[in-house]
């Protein structure tokens, strides 16, 4: 399971966004990631580690 954490730079960044639309974007990404579907995603290189 994929645990979420906000910010609270981040959400200020977010309340901070005057485009609506890619605001609910953001918010389904979040959302997408959080059911286990990280999306179109391709790896950073070699050598890198969570």
């Amino acid at each position: 399971m994929i645990v979420i954490r906000e910010t609270e730079s981040f959400a200020k960044w977010l309340d901070g966004l005057d485009d609506i639309r890619a605001r609910a974007r953001v918010h389904a990404r979040i959302e997408r990631l959080a059911t286990g579907n990280p999306g179109d995603v391709a790896p950073v290189g070699e050598g890198f580690r969570n």
